[in-house]
């Protein structure tokens, strides 16, 4: 899977503050992803945040989420 954030994750904070970014995988993972609503995205140097996903286009491997600390 691979992914993209539009800003810095490490300038997030508690509070109303997201940042926007989205992911790609297999149509099937995107999509399942889309139907959950929420999850976590763990980057590779072990932070978590946590997503909201935000839309993804039947059949496509791209979903689009909001994160936030």
């Amino acid at each position: 899977m691979d992914y993209e954030i539009l800003g810095e994750p490490s300038t997030l904070r508690s509070g109303p503050a997201r940042l926007r970014g989205s992911f790609s995988a297999t149509p099937e993972v995107a999509e399942q992803a889309f139907r959950d609503g929420e999850g976590v995205l763990t980057l590779e140097g072990g932070t978590a945040f946590r997503i909201t996903m935000l839309g993804h286009s039947a059949g496509s491997g791209v979903a689009y989420f909001e994160m936030r600390v």
